[in-house]
Order: structure tokens, then C-alpha cells, then sequence
């Protein structure tokens, strides 16, 4: 009787741990969807490349005051580390500071946050006037064998993430505050 029992306890621990294992995904998404701040982080660095006639990946280096895109340092938050938000009074935000201690304030983001690289695809069309207009923003088609470049345009260039609790989702692209799906179909 008790090795059944012991038998029935162990095949409901290891239920309730699959359970839970796939419940945290969807719960995290829920709260960051639901709960989560917006953050229009700047971009250092913006470039583009085609992944199918219907979709191109934008890659940007995002904005942080500790090192620049040119600088090992500058790859990411490490997994025990906090990177402080910081946002101007236009609403701009850049990563101001990362510390291994938890900061009291919301605006931070936990672990493994790629400043460098951090990627937004949109579906569309590619043609040559969608290149056209990317390329008269400033934002240039990335080949494999090209270094990373500042920025050096006349838009604000942000990558909309939203942030709750240090969990963080990329959620846009905008230039000028207008989402870069609108910017490239006008």
C-alpha cells in the first residue's frame, strides 16, 4: 500500500511540475502584455536585411551609456545584472547603467538583454522604393561583412520595449514615433 501510494505522489509531483514549467512562459508574456511599460529605447546603430521577398529584419544596437557599439563590453547584460532605463524629457530612453543589485525603481530590465543586435522583423513587400525610403532615413542594407556604424540620421530611431518587472519584449520599431510598418508602406 505505501509503495503505491509513494508511486501516486511521485507521478503528481512530476505532473505539477510539467504544469507548472509550461504555464510560466504564457504567464510572463500576460504580464508583460498586460501590466508592462512601454519604453522607446534609442538605437545606436540600425541596418537591414532582406529575409524573403515578403519581410525584412531590422537590427539595431540599442542605446547605453557604459561602453559604444564599437566595444566588447558593449555586447549585453549579463544574466545576474540589472540595465537601468533611463528616459529624457521627450520620452527617448537609453540603458544608463547596469549593477548586480536589484533596483527599487521598475525601469530596468533583468539578464540577458542584447544591447547589440536586437532584431525586429516586418512583413512586407520588399521592393525598391521600400529600400528607397529606408535608405533616405539612413538606415542602410547590412551585409555580412560590414561593421557596425552610428547612426547618424536626423530621426529618432526606437525600439519599443516593453517592460515589466525586468522582464522585457520587443514589441516595435518606430522612427519619429511612428511605427515602421506605417513609415515604409506610406
Amino acid at each position: 500500500m505505501l509503495k503505491k501510494f509513494s508511486v501516486l505522489i511521485f507521478a503528481v509531483i512530476q505532473i505539477l511540475f510539467c504544469v507548472s514549467l509550461t504555464a510560466i512562459e504564457p504567464t510572463k508574456e500576460w504580464l508583460i502584455e498586460n501590466k508592462g511599460t512601454v519604453y522607446h529605447m534609442k538605437v545606436n546603430s540600425v541596418t537591414f536585411n532582406i529575409y524573403s521577398d515578403s519581410g525584412i529584419n531590422f537590427y539595431s544596437c540599442i542605446e547605453c551609456d557604459w561602453s559604444n557599439i564599437y566595444d566588447d563590453v558593449y555586447y549585453q547584460v549579463l544574466k545576474s545584472e540589472y540595465a537601468i532605463i533611463e528616459t529624457d524629457a521627450n520620452g527617448i530612453s537609453h540603458l544608463s547603467a547596469r549593477t548586480n543589485k536589484k533596483p527599487k525603481e521598475e525601469n530596468y530590465v533583468k539578464g540577458y538583454f542584447p544591447t547589440r543586435n536586437l532584431a525586429w522583423c516586418v512583413d512586407t513587400e520588399v521592393t525598391d522604393v521600400v529600400k528607397e525610403k529606408l535608405n533616405n532615413l539612413g538606415i542602410n542594407q547590412n551585409h555580412y561583412w560590414d561593421t557596425y556604424h552610428e547612426y547618424e540620421g536626423t530621426h529618432d530611431i526606437t525600439y519599443d520595449v516593453k517592460v515589466y518587472k525586468g522582464m522585457y519584449q520587443v514589441v516595435g520599431m518606430s522612427i519619429d514615433g511612428v511605427a515602421i510598418e506605417d513609415v515604409i508602406q506610406k
